[in-house]
């Protein structure tokens, strides 16, 4: 079924070899359906071969914020075929994912799905899904980077004293953002969500989050994990979670010197690549990012649909 497919963040990303993304591909679904929680609605042709795959989850993290259940669909993978085949395979597997979602009660469904998928976003459109916003990847390759520019800008390690001030910066910082642009969900909870990603994050040792200080006191912070994909790409990638910066410092410069100051930081650290994620309704982040010469290699499109 994957020897013809072409969507997903690493697929689309022409720098990498297609062979790897495949395989990198593989190995992120065996590894998806081997999770406790992990469920699947698999497809077949009139051959017994497997042509379409929805994998999906409930959410335990977002049912618990939210206060009724919530199932994310991490993937629709459909065989590479005529626009028709691939609708009604769609349509198939969103059949018996709606009975899956009435018996466990789920209120709430998140999708993101490849925007060059058009059948696959098209078969959820069919079923009640609805366009929310598009995220946009964005990379910078740190073998690029001048280390002969401008001197960068101090960093440290996040400390436990910096949690209430990361947590006061980040009000009212992510309106662009799509929990904010649901009208179905409750400002304060769409608030409150990144307060408590904050907090995750602070508690995770797999992630880290970084300081910039300005007149000694904390001016910027990212949060941004480690991926270690020499394996499958022989690549290192941080990858951008969260910035969040000082309100009262905005529009003066501080967040290109800090992403630029990241990017230093990091190749010092031996990562490749600087992987970020950001969604188009973001237009300042999404402009500091072209400012920095960040080449954006692959979108997707965030779908929500309320049962």
């Amino acid at each position: 079924m994957l020897s013809g497919y072409r969507y997903g963040r690493y697929l689309e990303d022409d720098s990498l070899d297609v062979g790897d993304s495949r395989r990198f591909l593989e190995e992120r679904v065996r590894e998806y359906l081997s999770q406790d929680g992990a469920e699947f609605i698999v497809d077949y042709s009139g051959h017994h071969e497997i042509q379409g795959l929805l994998l999906f989850r409930l959410s335990s993290w977002d049912t618990e914020h939210f206060g009724f259940n919530v199932s994310i669909i991490d993937y629709v993978i459909i065989k590479e075929m005529e626009y028709d085949e691939k609708i009604n395979i769609a349509d198939r597997l969103l059949k018996i994912f709606q009975r899956w979602c009435e018996t466990n009660k789920i209120r709430f469904i998140v999708a993101k799905i490849s925007a060059l998928d058009l059948p696959t976003i098209h078969g959820l459109e069919m079923h009640g899904f609805r366009f929310i916003e598009n995220w946009i990847f964005n990379k910078y390759e740190l073998k690029k980077l001048d280390d002969r520019s401008k001197q960068p800008l101090a960093l440290r390690s996040f400390q436990p004293s910096d949690l209430d001030v990361l947590i006061s910066f980040s009000q009212g910082a992510f309106i662009t953002q799509r929990f904010h642009a649901d009208s179905h969900i409750p400002r304060e909870k769409a608030e409150t969500l990144y307060e408590k990603w904050i907090r995750t994050a602070f508690c995770d040792p797999k992630q880290r989050i970084l300081v910039c200080e300005i007149n000694a006191r904390p001016a910027a912070f990212m949060i941004y994990f480690r991926y270690d994909l020499r394996s499958s790409f022989n690549l290192q990638f941080a990858m951008w979670k969260m910035a969040v910066l000082d309100p009262s410092l905005k529009g003066k410069g501080l967040g290109t010197d800090f992403f630029a100051s990241l990017l230093h930081y990091h190749k010092k650290e031996g990562m490749d690549i600087v992987d970020s994620g950001l969604s188009n309704r973001n237009l300042a982040s999404l402009n500091l990012h072209n400012k920095l010469n960040f080449k954006i290699f692959s979108t997707s499109v965030t779908l929500h649909k309320w049962m």
